[in-house]
């Protein structure tokens, strides 16, 4: 057999009259689908409030980690009852919905224990087998075809035998039957690992391939800034303005900054620019200085200074980094109404849509409560927009 025989008492001598009962392999199988048509809703229930969050976290584009965190949270509170309740009807019924339904039963096993109900332990062990044998594929489950007794590997790790009050059980398997499904199981275990250890070894070969290629081309350009449609905005502020939904290309931002004359003629966006891409924290500082010096009254000095009353004073990189503020201080009002000119601009709109669309939602959501100051009429034509953008209604 593929598992290890879990039970030292499968050489006792059961009593001839049991092995004419055990349940059949069809009604095992119909029972499972019974259940989980049948519990799954009352996990669901249980589980309502992680599904909520887990929505929420979608619609409002949460970060990745906040979204894998739900979905693992939902996952383990909609198993964990599906589980427990199954396991719970084991105990006190010795079957689970399914199984009552098709006259079927789960009893101690050998037989000198049959009489009497399960321990909680064994009821626990027993209701995450079929859960277990998924992350193989459902193949141990095959053991009702292979094993003398018709007993899984769950079967065996809780001492039980599942059994049938019909008049006519289910009779072993015949050897030779007993002897394929072994082979093929088997078999079948033995080409699964191997094509689990052949995608695992292409995925790090493939990856180390796919990184030394990339390291011999150079970076492609991002988008012509003269795409963008308002082009009363310098070349400079609207190459700031894609890096800074962006980040992960500074082509387009380096070959503005490296054109003569550009810190002679527009300083206060070529040091914030600077600033903003510097890692070192020294260097940023000699940015902010020279920014700070060129244009001490501008809203990009005040910006770098942390001050809390900035103007936006026309430039489109500055009102995205005051959106982006808006909406990690959780300003919504102000945030949506900032992100419904900016989305305006095709090129920015991609860079802009998550934080766009969790602001109306945050929004509307604060709108909920009865206390909160009525919006301005900016604000409400920000929502209409979004509304007209997405056909909500």
């Amino acid at each position: 057999m593929v598992f290890v025989d879990l039970s030292t008492s499968e050489k006792i001598n059961l009593n001839e009259n049991l092995s004419t009962r055990l349940a059949s392999p069809t009604d095992r199988l119909l029972s499972f689908f019974i259940d989980f048509l049948l519990i799954s809703p009352v996990a669901g229930l249980f589980s309502a409030g992680a599904l909520k969050e887990l929505k929420e976290s979608m619609i409002e584009n949460a970060s990745s980690s906040i979204l894998v965190a739900n979905i693992v949270i939902y996952l383990l509170i909609f198993f964990l009852m599906t589980w427990l309740l199954q396991a719970a009807f084991i105990h006190f019924w010795n079957a689970t919905p399914g199984q009552r339904f098709l006259s079927l039963r789960v009893v101690r096993f050998p037989q000198e224990k049959i009489s009497g109900s399960l321990s909680f332990t064994q009821c626990l062990t027993r209701a995450a087998g079929p859960w277990l044998s998924f992350l193989a594929l459902g193949i141990p489950t095959l053991e009702i075809f292979s094993h003398s007794w018709r007993r899984t590997f769950y079967d065996r790790l809780s001492d039980t035998l599942v059994i049938t009050l019909k008049r006519q059980g289910e009779k072993p398997p015949l050897p030779f039957e007993a002897q394929f499904i072994r082979q093929w199981m088997q078999v079948t275990s033995f080409l699964l690992l191997f094509v689990g250890v052949f995608q695992v070894a292409s995925f790090f070969l493939e990856g180390q391939s796919l990184s030394s290629k990339f390291a011999l081309k150079p970076k492609v350009g991002c988008p012509d800034v003269n795409l963008f449609s308002n082009q009363k905005y310098s070349r400079l502020d609207r190459a700031l303005s894609l890096y800074l939904v962006s980040s992960e290309d500074l082509s387009c931002l380096e070959k503005e900054l490296a054109r003569t004359q550009v810190f002679k003629k527009e300083p206060t966006t070529a040091y914030l620019a600077k600033y903003l891409v510097e890692k070192d924290d020294d260097l940023k500082l000699e940015y902010q200085k020279h920014l700070c010096k060129s244009a001490p009254d501008s809203a990009e000095c005040a910006w770098t200074k942390k001050l809390p009353e900035i103007k936006t004073a026309g430039s489109l990189s500055l009102q995205i980094l005051q959106a982006q503020n808006w909406v990690k201080t959780k300003n919504w009002t102000m945030a949506l109404e900032a992100l419904d000119s900016l989305v305006q601009e095709t090129l920015l709109f991609d860079g802009l849509q998550k934080s766009y669309i969790q602001a109306y939602f945050s929004l509307h959501k604060a709108e909920e409560i009865p206390s909160r100051t009525p919006a301005s009429a900016n604000s409400q034509k920000a929502v209409e927009n979004f509304k007209k953008r997405y056909g909500v209604k």
